[in-house]
C-alpha cells in the first residue's frame, strides 16, 4: 500500500478516536495496519522518508520548536499536553487538531 498524506491522516484518526474511546489512553490493543507505523502514526510515516527532519513535515507540528525542532514534542504541543495527562479531553484536543488539518488538506487539495 502506498500511503499517501490523506491515507496517513485516515490511520491518525482511526488511532486518536480509539484513544479518546479508551478515556485517553492507549487501548490494549491497536488494528494490525496501526501498529506497524512508526510510532503507530501516520503522519510520522508518511514524513519519515524525509530524515530527522520529518517534524518540519508534519502537517500538525502547528510550528513549536520542541526537542526535535518544529514538531509535536514541543512541550505546548497538544500532543505533549495529552502525553504529560493521558485525559480523554486532552486526547480529544490532539484529534480535534488532525481533524482540522485534515480538513484543510483536502479543501486545498480535493476541493471538498
Amino acid at each position: 500500500m502506498e500511503l499517501t498524506l490523506k491515507k496517513a491522516f485516515e490511520l491518525s484518526i482511526e488511532k486518536w478516536e480509539m484513544i479518546v474511546k479508551n478515556n485517553g489512553d492507549h487501548p490494549d490493543k491497536y488494528p494490525k495496519e496501526i501498529t506497524c507505523l512508526i510510532n503507530k502514526c501516520g503522519l510520522c510515516e508518511y514524513n519519515e522518508p524525509r530524515g530527522t527532519d520529518m517534524c518540519n513535515y508534519c502537517p500538525i507540528n502547528c510550528g513549536i520548536i520542541g526537542v526535535y525542532g518544529v514538531s509535536c514534542n514541543a512541550d505546548e504541543h497538544l500532543y505533549t499536553i495529552w502525553s504529560d495527562d493521558r485525559t480523554k479531553a486532552n486526547a480529544q484536543a490532539v484529534l480535534d487538531l488532525i481533524n482540522e488539518k485534515y480538513t484543510a488538506h483536502l479543501k486545498r487539495y480535493y476541493h471538498g
